[in-house]
């Protein structure tokens, strides 16, 4: 296992690159622990770094979330702290890591995340979307047509009927269908939660089940892997 938290300092040396996870607090309806997108993150990154050989660094679990604010128990630290943590992670990591990937599971984070990556001009550190990396696979699985946005729906149910089925509570799931929040191509309206939906879900949950779980997940960690590959060969042929 690869975990930083569980290794010596004599350990760290033996790997010259980490995954950083970057999950959430925040609610996911009735039946999912507000801890869902952290603890997808950590199962799904230490099976990756155990297979391509990396070190993870303990995941972010305090989001930028106001979306989902007036949900109980979210916690949402804005977006100016999320950044500031983000930001002194990767600094300390850069001191022992050739090259970092950030790896985020909470939708919300993505847009700061770019925007600071781009500021912050490293050239070893890349981020990875989750959400967008699984796009195809969630669009193919659930047999939708078009797939909009889920949130405790079929995919996150699954994944933790999978990982930690005494965690997932029978409740109203919410609505079966995905929900697009998109207002148009040049434009996005803010939105929250409750307005979307009274329980907090969406997007099929009651179609979830444990031997879908397993199949999303090694989907997820094969892609990421894959990902992981493209960026080595690339890193690779621009050095030489």
């Amino acid at each position: 296992m690869g975990r930083l938290s569980e290794m010596s300092c004599e350990q760290v040396g033996e790997f010259e690159e980490v995954i950083f996870p970057v999950g959430s607090t925040e609610q996911h309806g009735r039946h999912l622990p507000l801890g869902t997108d952290s603890l997808i993150a950590e199962t799904v990154c230490d099976e990756v770094a155990a297979r391509k050989r990396m070190a993870v660094c303990p995941t972010l679990s305090l989001p930028f979330s106001p979306e989902h604010a007036n949900f109980p128990g979210t916690i949402d630290i804005g977006m100016k702290v999320f950044l500031d943590l983000v930001e002194g992670t990767v600094a300390c990591l850069g001191r022992w890591f050739k090259r970092i990937y950030i790896v985020n599971f909470h939708g919300g984070n993505s847009p700061a995340l770019e925007a600071l990556v781009r500021e912050m001009q490293r050239r070893n550190v890349t981020p990875i979307h989750f959400w967008r990396v699984m796009h195809d696979t969630m669009l193919a699985a659930t047999g939708q047509s078009e797939l909009g946005m889920e949130h405790a729906g079929e995919f996150e149910t699954s994944m933790m009927l999978f990982i930690g089925p005494s965690l997932v509570r029978p409740s109203d799931n919410g609505p079966r269908e995905s929900i697009s929040i998109k207002g148009g191509k040049a434009y996005l309206r803010g939105w929250r939660s409750e307005e979307l939906t009274s329980v907090g879900s969406f997007g099929g949950a009651a179609f979830a089940s444990e031997q879908k779980g397993k199949a999303f997940f090694e989907a997820s960690v094969a892609r990421l892997g894959e990902i992981i590959d493209e960026i080595r060969a690339s890193s690779s042929s621009a050095n030489h």
